[in-house]
């Protein structure tokens, strides 16, 4: 029989070191259900306990606001159950853990960042970092989410304003083109999804006024987006009083039609591409 020289005492303080690796890399994952959302990075889960996502900022431009942040990832994750991550190179908060959220393999704080609800929180070292700044650069130069109004122009001859706002049927978005260039004037759901493109056409310089009818539309948080040339402007747009209640529609849910808001002299009418609505243009 041949007698090991290594004494006992090392093999059972290997055998407690393997053990108590494999219990830190157990306790540091674990599976929950969201039970709320308090705001951009920061849930509540079984058992009333905090939770903040690594890594995750406000959104980082003016487009979207902390509550567009907060909404948006309350539509992913509340009711859902989700893996928690820890990072060895983050300290958890002061009553809040400090973690990395999968929901069906998916890493929630990665998402949100692609997406444009959120920028990467400076100021500190985390695993992921380089992977949720090259994310943050994608949305940046994809100009999605907050992003659309990154570079933007405040020409006060290109503005839009929604009137009334909230809304209930039917809303007026009347809009300032500071010169001749394409334009186009969609309406956006929570989840950044294009639910009605109201104008989509070549336009000469002056003040137009879009009618948009929600139809099938359910009471909710959306964004009015303008585009003309390379400027973009946005601004939110509430739907109030009916939630999903469905009514007669045109084709894409939306009936649209667009005027200069001063009474011309003349007026030229066509088609807009796609269909819908007439757009009408002044000649002096």
């Amino acid at each position: 029989m041949i007698r090991s020289s290594i004494p006992v005492r090392v093999w059972l303080s290997a055998i407690l070191a393997i053990a108590s690796a494999v219990s830190a890399s157990v306790s540091a994952q674990e599976r929950v259900t969201v039970s709320k959302v308090l705001d951009h990075s920061t849930i509540v889960v079984s058992k009333n306990e905090k939770i903040t996502l690594i890594g995750v900022d406000k959104p980082p431009t003016g487009a979207f606001t902390a509550r567009d942040a907060k909404d948006h990832l309350d539509e992913i994750l509340r009711g859902k159950e989700v893996m928690l991550v820890a990072d060895p190179n983050v300290a958890d908060a002061k009553g809040a853990k400090s973690r990395y959220i999968y929901l069906n393999g998916d890493l929630v704080n990665q998402r949100v960042i692609s997406e444009g609800f959120a920028g990467v929180r400076r100021g500190g070292e985390f695993t992921k970092l380089e992977a949720f700044l090259e994310a943050e650069n994608v949305a940046r130069r994809m100009k999605i989410g907050a992003w659309i109004l990154d570079g933007s122009t405040t020409d006060e001859q290109f503005s839009m304003t929604i009137t009334p706002n909230p809304m209930s049927e039917v809303a007026m978005l009347q809009y300032q083109i500071p010169e001749p260039c394409n334009v186009s004037l969609l309406i956006l759901d929570s989840t950044n999804r294009v639910v009605a493109s109201l104008v989509n056409a070549r336009m000469e310089q002056g003040a137009y006024t879009a009618v948009f009818q929600r139809l099938r539309l359910p009471d909710g948080r959306y964004r009015c987006q303008l585009s003309a040339g390379s400027r973009v402007v946005s601004e939110n747009l509430t739907l109030v009083g009916r939630g999903a209640t469905t009514v007669a529609a045109t084709a894409d849910g939306v009936d649209i039609g667009t005027a200069p808001t001063a009474v011309p002299v003349e007026r030229k009418s066509f088609r807009l591409p796609g269909g819908g609505g007439t757009h009408t243009t002044a000649k002096p």
